[in-house]
């Protein structure tokens, strides 16, 4: 058989890109865009725009990225040296059942270790106090005591890992246990990595009280860590700032950041009145954000973060260049976990630990799929951190600092959202600082606003939540739930301890003065409100 005879292409022995596709301006495109549309109007049918009120266009080109900032390197953080910590929080009632859950994450890779302690803890209650039964055991480990936490960490390498703790009012008590219990190993406490995250402003928000000092404000953060010795401090971060309790009643990325730094200069102020040269505060700082299905807002809010911090610290006295950059750990979305379709979480949440890597976290944990359900169960666990490992290890995500860095879009987006976060920054500084606006209600009346706006869009069709306000489950699937532990056992055995004498790490004693404010109400996006 003969073989069929080819075609021979033929090209110009000089293939001039350029002259064969001349360039379109903005104003052609334009033009187009508009006859396509047929008089719909541009701005009403192409512009979106956030929750925020910013105008988003649709196209974005050389020019529209703003120049560059004066803050610009403190965008990439400290990634190029070891990528993003992976991390979980554990928050089972049961220590023992926690325990198991912490040391199988260790063998599948987990770096950080989060303990979220019960509400009554994180309350200042202790067993015996009124009140203390109906919330012990309430979302978080109930623990009760320093022998229930060393129990609690058994098998866990101290110095190997970093711990961090939701602990509320127990903050410094749980840190001061933490010290005895690794002298006991042999350990100093200089060996270990521990974020106490002391957020008083935030637990404020969260659960509507927290300790009142003298003067009527809020009691600093931890504040008998300034006289630990500087060797001792150099892997603590005593103080957070987590935004975390806004992102769940439904803030918006301004309001979120404008609330962080609000909250960071009251915090700043407080330190320096005890005596913190103002590097060394800073670095006490471990700022906490919660990343949502908005992929580029989440994105922009985690590098506006960075260039918002960097502002904040050189407009105050002192060498804070010294700090370092800005610690910032990051978190999946609360409010985007679906309870009524939870196989759509684990999707969710590998596009929000994407927009977390991207937008340059230092640490991330992911919530399991199951968490809207109750207590997670064992494959929920393991896929969470089992996603951070496959974008870190297959994906490769850690291998550049700012990914988004030169994005048109992306650099327009975080410009807008830090230009606008610090002006609601200094109108809240303007009127009294973050304490009196969370005192005055301006900042839940705020919120709230913006949580009827979420559900609004979502009832009116303008934003989509998949498994929920759309493609949701046959109404004949049953729903989806996990069976609530039994708390009695684990109520009698605190009660026991604390009749025993054994240490406690809850503050000393019900008799302190309280400060209390309407609770921020957390939000399910798409979902009936609850509370």
């Amino acid at each position: 058989m003969s073989a069929r005879a080819q075609p021979t292409p033929h090209f110009s022995p000089e293939l001039d890109l350029e002259a064969a596709f001349p360039a379109a301006s903005r104003a052609d495109w334009l033009a187009l865009v508009e006859r396509g549309l047929k008089g719909q109007g541009f701005d009403a049918t192409l512009v979106m725009r956030t929750l925020d009120g910013i105008a988003v266009a649709p196209l974005f080109a050389d020019g529209d990225a703003p120049a560059a900032a004066d803050c610009e390197a403190a965008l990439s953080g400290d990634r190029p040296r070891r990528g993003w910590l992976i991390g979980q929080t554990y928050a089972h009632p049961d220590p023992a059942e926690a325990r198991r859950q912490i040391l199988a994450d260790l063998a599948r890779g987990v770096e950080g270790i989060g303990l979220r302690l019960d509400r009554a803890t994180r309350l200042g209650l202790r067993p015996g106090d009124p009140g203390w039964v109906e919330q012990a055991g309430v979302d978080g480990i109930l623990l009760g005591g320093e022998d229930a936490l060393e129990a609690l960490l058994e098998g866990v390498q101290l110095e190997m890992v970093q711990l961090s703790f939701q602990a509320g009012e127990a903050a410094e008590g749980v840190w001061l246990a933490l010290q005895r219990i690794a002298a006991r190993r042999g350990l100093d406490a200089s060996q270990l990595r521990v974020a106490l995250d002391d957020d008083p402003l935030g637990r404020l928000a969260e659960a509507g009280r927290a300790r009142r000092a003298d003067d009527g404000g809020l009691v600093a953060p931890t504040p008998a860590l300034r006289d630990l010795p500087a060797a001792r401090r150099s892997a603590l971060r005593s103080v957070g700032v987590s935004t975390l309790a806004y992102h769940a009643a439904g803030a918006s990325p301004v309001q979120e950041l404008a609330f962080a730094m609000a909250t960071a200069a009251a915090y700043l102020r407080q330190m320096a009145a005890q005596g913190w040269e103002a590097a060394m505060a800073c670095e006490q700082i471990r700022f906490g954000f919660a990343v949502d299905a908005d992929f580029f807002g989440s994105v922009a809010k985690l590098r506006a973060a960075r260039r918002l911090w960097c502002r904040l610290q050189r407009a105050l006295d002192g060498n804070t260049e010294q700090a370092g950059p800005m610690l910032l750990a990051a978190s999946s979305s609360p409010r985007s976990l679906a309870a009524v379709d939870p196989w759509v979480n684990p999707i969710r949440a590998t596009q929000q630990a994407v927009a977390a890597i991207v937008g340059g976290a230092d640490q991330l944990s992911l919530l399991p799929y199951d968490a809207a359900l109750g207590p997670s169960d064992e494959p929920a666990l393991r896929l969470a951190v089992n996603t951070q490992s496959i974008l870190m290890l297959e994906a490769g995500l850690d291998r550049l600092a700012d990914p988004a860095g030169g994005s048109h879009y992306l650099e327009w987006l975080t410009d807008r959202l830090a230009r606008e976060a610090w002006r609601r920054f200094r109108e809240i500084e303007q009127a009294g600082g973050m304490l009196a606006a969370l005192r005055e209600g301006r900042v839940q009346a705020a919120v709230a606003e913006m949580a009827a706006a979420r559900r609004a869009a979502v009832a009116e069709g303008r934003q989509t939540v998949v498994g929920v306000s759309k493609y949701p489950p046959p109404a004949d699937q049953p729903p989806a739930g996990h069976p609530a532990p039994d708390l009695g056992p684990l109520r009698a055995a605190a009660l026991a301890r604390q009749a025993a004498r054994a240490e406690t790490v809850g503050p000393a004693g019900p008799d302190r003065a309280w400060l209390e404010v309407e609770p921020l109400r957390p939000m399910r996006d798409g979902e009936p409100e609850h509370g």
